[in-house]
């Protein structure tokens, strides 16, 4: 099953697990439905930081680095930092993504 491969259960762990609480039983198409949904719509943007999320919105509007460092009064390495925790949250590896992320 989908949900038993460590990678996957580590990636989606809240909702697997609140997934499994309801004590559903499903197929594993069903299974493999569900996974595709947790890959298309990731709910880790709740588990950024509201600076995050200000660095996440305008890296999604297209700014640069160091525009995003001007607009928030920030360091250039502080925005590096906080791409950086932003992708590991949510599991992306493009600022293109977080503009579908955001939505």
């Amino acid at each position: 099953m989908l949900f038993l491969i460590p990678s996957i259960k580590k990636k989606h762990e809240t909702a697997i697990a609140e997934i499994k609480a309801l004590d559903i039983h499903y197929t594993r198409a069903e299974e493999s439905r569900i996974f595709a949904m947790l890959e298309k719509y990731p709910d880790q943007m709740t588990e950024l930081s509201d600076r995050e999320r200000e660095v996440a919105q305008l890296a999604a509007e297209g700014l640069r680095n160091k525009e995003i460092a001007q607009r928030l009064y920030i360091s250039e390495e502080t925005v590096k930092s906080h791409i950086r925790s932003i992708f590991n949250k949510t599991n992306i590896d493009r600022r293109s993504k977080l503009v579908d992320l955001l939505k």
